[in-house]
């Protein structure tokens, strides 16, 4: 049995929240809808405006999961992981050349810039990562990511900070315990470039001798020898 909007004018219901056509099967009966309109287009609007969102904020809105697995299969929102959306008309605003990062980085709860990625933003290597490097609480499991190696950690606040990337901020570790996370999971050849980029004049910021040998020390290292080979 098929009915049009002009069919059911009493029930507000379904006359206040569709406006664009669909059936729906209801009590063994396909009922035609024409018309359906979302009574939250602003919250669907500001949603995937966004760099990334998750399921659930999209259920806390009041979008069921099936109305996302639709804006996917209609190229409305690109499914980046397990629960994890974008808008495909979203913009990030910072250069392409982190515009991936950016994405991966607020894709992954408490994940944290580190290693080859921070690195690179730090300009404290000249190779330019293939993969996105996230680090993640040890306790968790490592969510997977196109080009993305998520590193689990014990420590995620030793030198956890904030970058700001454009008008995006992604949070990251800073430079003197990169360059301490670049001796323990790295080869001493990237880590030895990285430390003496840090000290030479060409980079913006001064790196913190002092911050760095206590990190050092924190995590078992003992960095003394390159820091005088690069200091002096």
């Amino acid at each position: 049995m098929s009915y049009s909007n002009t069919q059911i004018p009493h029930n507000r219901f379904l006359r206040g929240c569709f406006n664009i056509e669909t059936h729906l099967t209801l009590l063994g009966f396909n009922i035609k809808i024409t018309g359906m309109k979302l009574s939250n287009e602003h919250t669907l609007k500001d949603l995937f405006a966004r760099p990334v969102f998750y399921a659930a904020e999209a259920r806390e809105a009041g979008i069921h999961p099936s109305r996302l697995s639709y804006y996917v299969k209609t190229n409305r929102i690109e499914r980046i992981g397990h629960g994890v959306y974008r808008g495909v008309e979203s913009t990030v605003d910072v250069d392409f050349q982190w515009e991936d990062l950016i994405i991966i980085a607020k894709s992954i709860p408490q994940g944290i810039v580190c290693l080859v990625s921070a690195l690179a933003l730090y300009e404290l290597t000249d190779e330019m990562p293939r993969d996105h490097w996230i680090a993640v609480s040890h306790s968790t499991t490592a969510p997977k990511r196109a080009h993305t190696r998520t590193v689990r950690m014990r420590d995620m606040e030793t030198g956890k900070t904030m970058y700001t990337i454009g008008r995006e901020q992604v949070a990251i570790f800073d430079r003197e315990r990169t360059i301490v996370d670049a001796f323990r999971y790295l080869s001493k050849e990237i880590a030895i470039k990285a430390l003496k980029a840090a000290v030479s004049s060409r980079t913006p910021k001064k790196l913190d001798i002092k911050k760095l040998q206590q990190y050092a020390r924190q995590f078992g290292l003992n960095l003394e020898p390159y820091i005088l080979t690069v200091t002096t």
